[in-house]
């Protein structure tokens, strides 16, 4: 086995391009014995994913955690994974947790991520905590993430009750990041927020605007574009539209889309 000139991360990462598997984890073993955190977790995902070689978690494990102690926040993450759900390593959910929230301390979204969501439904041996959720959401949210923009807006919107006094103008900056990142319940919300001039100054044409946007996905914006073409809200009236997406949301068991005759009966004059 020869490496042209000096081995580098650089070159390794070339062979990894090209899904050179073999030579790459050749030479990621021998950066690893010079002690390379960055080829520890890519020789461990190597492992993992079973590029170059049989799957071995177990072997992946050790990698992470020699990546781990040495401060490796992706290391730390995927630890948190392995215990949870004992891949490699007996489970451990002391351990994943205490994985997750190392990788946390890094600033690393993905364990944020998580532990909102463990807390949020109660997993991996932890109560349900609605308060820490939103805590551990918050910060996913500041980096970016649309889920987590989501869910703190609908803290702030009143949806989700009992973490932070309702503000629906800090609802809408909230909703509007992660709808600008494509997040659909964000996104019908927004139209809402435009249609009803909640958190925000009204604007019937941006709230059409916003419900088309997440209309493939949300049954909420089918009936209120429902509603803006029965009321001429930011569309000419039409009724035949109107019924298109009333029937849209009633395929869809949207409660409020279940009379067709008293929808059509509240138009406006």
């Amino acid at each position: 086995m020869s490496f042209p000139g000096e081995i580098t991360e650089k070159k390794i990462y070339k062979l990894i391009k090209a899904k050179r598997w073999k030579e790459a984890n050749n030479w990621l073993f021998v950066l690893v014995r010079r002690g390379s955190v960055w080829s520890m977790v890519n020789l461990a995902l190597n492992y993992e994913e079973g590029k170059g070689g049989k799957r071995n978690y177990k072997k992946a494990a050790i990698l992470y955690k020699h990546a781990a102690r040495l401060g490796d926040s992706q290391a730390q993450l995927n630890l948190g994974l392995y215990y949870s759900k004992g891949l490699g390593v007996k489970r451990d959910i002391k351990k994943a947790i205490s994985f997750y929230k190392q990788a946390a301390k890094k600033g690393h979204l993905l364990a944020f991520r998580n532990l909102g969501w463990n807390y949020e439904y109660g997993r991996n041996g932890l109560k349900k905590n609605p308060k820490l959720a939103f805590f551990w959401y918050l910060k996913a949210a500041k980096h970016g993430d649309a889920d987590a923009q989501n869910y703190v807006g609908s803290a702030y919107d009143g949806s989700i009750k009992g973490i932070v006094r309702q503000n629906n103008r800090t609802a809408y900056k909230w909703h509007l990041k992660a709808a600008k990142q494509g997040q659909h319940a964000s996104q019908c919300t927004v139209g809402y927020f435009f249609h009803e001039g909640e958190g925000v100054g009204r604007s019937y044409k941006k709230a059409v605007k916003w419900y088309l946007k997440s209309a493939n996905h949300q049954r909420a914006a089918q009936y209120n574009l429902a509603r803006c073409y029965r009321d001429g809200h930011g569309v000419k009236k039409d009724f035949q539209k109107a019924k298109f997406w009333l029937k849209k949301a009633a395929s869809n068991k949207y409660p409020k889309a279940k009379n067709r005759k008293q929808f059509l009966a509240h138009a406006d004059e």
